[in-house]
């Protein structure tokens, strides 16, 4: 859980500083597939992790968008939700 706290506050203060914004001003709308992916390049990059690292970090950002898609098809009205 730590490892995906970690890399989750990583790629937030990654957005805020590529974004120019301050973290609670964040949607998960700016965190897109191209923020994601430049994100991920930077930890081998720049912070010279090794891929196994990188992909760790992608396994929490999925686990993460995964959870929010989740958790929003929960809260939708009956009515609107799709049979799958």
């Amino acid at each position: 859980m730590a490892s995906y706290r970690d890399a989750l506050r990583m790629l937030i203060l990654f957005a805020a500083a590529r974004l120019r914004r301050k973290p609670a001003a964040l949607t998960l709308e700016d965190l897109d597939r191209d923020l994601v992916l430049a994100f991920l390049d930077e930890l081998e990059e720049k912070r010279n992790n090794s891929v196994a690292t990188r992909n760790a970090r992608l396994a929490a950002i999925r686990s993460f968008f995964h959870h929010v898609t989740a958790d929003t098809l929960r809260r939708r009205p009956p009515c609107e939700r799709t049979a799958r």
